[in-house]
């Protein structure tokens, strides 16, 4: 026996089948940057908090993954402070931090912290590199 659509679910397929679906933003036939089933990403346009903590839980899983491929072994509030880097700046991003990366891998802290402040990230967001580098150096939030 065929179930019979609900008028709802013939809603849902009609604008899935004409929006089409990307998980990557691009810009529609306006010019306008869209995302999912025809989702615009302007100024202006809402995004409901319920999506944003899901898309906060996806990128703050994928930066514990990409530190977990540094192979580091930091306290927690260090490992905090990666984690955020990557979350920030993307797993590319922070292994351009090569010798700020040796040094941790050496376990020096303090030159660690140096190298952290001694960067294109540090001059773009001076309070939050501080704060970042005192984590490093003190292992406290």
């Amino acid at each position: 026996m065929v179930k019979e659509m609900s008028a709802d679910d013939i809603v849902v397929d009609l604008i899935q089948a004409d929006e089409g679906y990307s998980e990557i933003i691009y810009e529609d036939t306006l010019g306008n940057l869209t995302v999912g089933y025809g989702t615009l990403l302007r100024e202006g346009v809402k995004i409901p908090g319920a999506a944003l903590e899901i898309m906060f839980g996806y990128k703050l899983a994928e930066s514990v993954a990409y530190y977990n491929s540094l192979g580091l072994n930091l306290s927690g509030p260090r490992r905090a402070v990666i984690i955020s880097m990557l979350y920030q700046l993307g797993y590319s991003g922070v292994k351009g931090f090569k010798n700020m990366l040796y040094a941790l891998y050496a376990g020096d802290y303090e030159n660690a912290a140096k190298h952290m402040l001694d960067s294109k990230w540090a001059m773009q967001t001076p309070a939050r590199s501080q704060r970042a580098a005192d984590i490093m150096r003190r292992d406290k939030i």
